[in-house]
């Protein structure tokens, strides 16, 4: 994964589970933490070309 620059904001994708006992309470947590960052960034992205590309048609006459 590219570094990020310095200042750049950084999105998680973050699980927390509870793991139960015999007696039905929690006796551990499973935490899973994903760095989404660049999947963030790309779909961002992909917003802003869409975007760009709904501008530029209906500027198009045919």
């Amino acid at each position: 994964m590219p570094k990020l620059s310095a200042g750049a904001d950084q999105w998680w994708d973050v699980s927390v589970s509870p793991l139960l006992g015999a007696n039905n309470r929690v006796e551990h947590v499973v935490t899973v933490a994903r760095d989404i960052s660049e999947r963030r960034a790309n779909e961002q992205r992909l917003a802003q070309l869409v975007d760009e590309q709904e501008r530029n048609s209906t500027r198009t006459t045919y």
